[in-house]
This record gives structure tokens, sequence and C-alpha cells, in this order.
């Protein structure tokens, strides 16, 4: 029973990742390594339950109104969500880049808002997941921000960054000294083989909330045009802060 619940919401989530597309069965199974047999069964009670409908048997199935209505018109983080969307696709524009806040969801980071006003680059937000917390700019933030339980518990499970992940820790020691400067400093600074990427805690009442992330092509400004992108993200996420919270502000 458990197995087929985990199937029918990994099929409910591919089906939302495709933001509005019908899917047809077999993308289906090959997407996520099912047997067809079983993926149709679970695709008739899905639909049956209202989670999915089946747009025709050509065109596939699509979230139902059952899947919409759990929510209650809600996003996930509804009131943040609310408060930091403007200020987010402002900050997006402005610096003509691709702005992002993100959540943690227990070992994972949750893209909750994403503006790209970069033509020239392609960031695509289409899963509800990524586990790229040591990778990133936004989840070294989340990790380092995080209640510190918390935190053991995701590198717990993580295990240690692999090669090529986060090349400045090499250690256990390295990795509590590394996210306790960003703690101290108050946002990371990295450059990839993509992106220079910053992020920037968001806070609501003193209590850690969230990350707010910008990346920029190398190449395509000076340091001190960059600079001043990454200072308007910083700011946007002090924005939040004070727009989401009822008290005085001290992070750090």
């Amino acid at each position: 029973m458990i197995k087929v619940l985990r199937k029918s919401f990994d099929i409910i989530t591919y089906i939302a990742s495709r933001q509005g597309e019908s899917v047809l069965p077999g993308e289906i199974v090959r997407a996520l390594g099912l047997n067809q047999p079983t993926t149709i069964r679970i695709l008739k009670d899905l639909v049956e339950t209202g989670y999915l409908e089946q747009v025709s048997s050509r065109q596939g199935y699509s979230l139902g109104p059952l899947a919409y209505w759990v929510t209650h018109g809600k996003v996930y983080m509804d009131e943040l969500s609310k408060a930091a969307d403007p200020l987010i696709n402002e900050c997006a524009k402005a610096a003509g880049e691709s702005v992002l806040l993100a959540v943690l969801n227990g070992c994972r980071r949750h893209i909750l808002i994403h503006y790209n006003y970069n033509t020239d680059i392609a960031v695509e937000i289409t899963q509800p997941f990524y586990e790229d917390i040591y990778q990133t700019a936004t989840g070294r933030v989340l990790l380092a921000f995080c209640e510190r339980r918390h935190q053991s518990s995701i590198i717990k499970n993580c295990g240690m960054p692999k090669t090529g992940e986060w090349d400045e820790v090499a250690d256990m020691p390295g990795m509590k000294k590394y996210l306790e400067q960003i703690r101290r400093r108050g946002y990371e600074k990295s450059r990839n083989d993509k992106y220079h990427i910053a992020a920037f805690p968001v806070f609501r009442n003193n209590e850690f909330t969230a990350a707010l992330g910008i990346s920029v092509p190398p190449g395509t400004v000076t340091p001190e045009k960059l600079e001043d992108k990454f200072s308007r993200a910083a700011l946007t996420a002090r924005l939040i802060t004070e727009k989401i919270s009822t008290q005085s502000i001290t992070p750090g």
C-alpha cells in the first residue's frame, strides 16, 4: 500500500510539474520508471477520486479539481509568497537578472518565487523540490541559518559534499566553519561554471524564513555593476523581512 501511495504521489507531482500541459501515460512510464499496467491502474484511480482528469485518450492527463481544492486556492507558504512576490519581481526587473526566493523543506530546496528578466539565459523552475543544498548559494544560506538540529539532520542525511559540489569544504569541521562564516557575514557569494551567484537571508520577527538568490552570467557586467546587482538583491531581502515582520528586526 505504501509503495502504491508513493507512486501515486510521484505521478501527481510529475503531472503538476508540467504546468498545465496534459501528459500521456507513456511519458509518465518513461519519466518515473513505472510499468505500463501499474501506471494505467493508478491513473484510473486518481481520475475517479478527482485528483486527475483525463483530457482525452490522445491528449492524456492533467490535474483534476480535487488537486486544486485541497489547497483552497492557496499556494505553499501563501502569506510569504504574497508579500514577497512583487518585491522579487521588482528586483529581478531592475537588475535585469534571475532572482528567486527559496525555502527549506526537509533536506531539499523549494523555489517559492522566481522571476527572470535576463533574456540571454534560460532559467526554468520545473520541479517542486531540488536536492542541491550544497551546490547553490540559496541552499547554503538555508543550511547556514536553519535551526541547528535541522542543520545536523540535513548534513547527516546528505553526507559530505561530493567532488565539485562545494570545493571550499573538505571535511566536517570545514563545513561547520564555512556555515558559521555565512551566518556572521549574512550572505553567500560564489561563482560556478555558469553564473556569479549570491544569496541573502530573509527573516520574520527575527526567525529565519527563506533565502533570496540572484544569478548573473559572467562576462556580462563589470565588477562594480555586479556588486550593484548583489546590493539590490540584499536590499530586497531586507525589504521582505520588514514587510513580513511585526516587530523590529535584528538579523544576524
